[in-house]
């Protein structure tokens, strides 16, 4: 598997360094930066959907973890 993940890794580094030489690094730089900003704003508008709206457009649903009841001595609010 790490002989893969190398192969892999050189596979990437190759074509950046295609794409760096063509295109220039601070284009490419600044393609990469905006994708990985696109991606993260697309992720981060996904999150608010319910599972209702996430089943009808394809995602996964996101099992909601049951929060745990925490008692401290010292809490007067019960």
């Amino acid at each position: 598997m790490f002989e893969l993940q190398l192969k892999d890794a050189g596979e990437l580094s190759l074509a950046l360094d295609r794409i760096s030489r063509r295109f220039g690094f601070w284009t490419t730089l600044r393609a990469l930066m905006a994708a990985e900003r696109k991606r993260r704003r697309e992720r981060r508008e996904l999150a608010y959907l319910d599972n209702r709206t996430r089943q009808d457009i394809g995602l996964p649903v996101i099992e909601v973890q049951p929060q745990i009841l925490w008692l401290h001595r010292w809490d007067g609010r019960l």
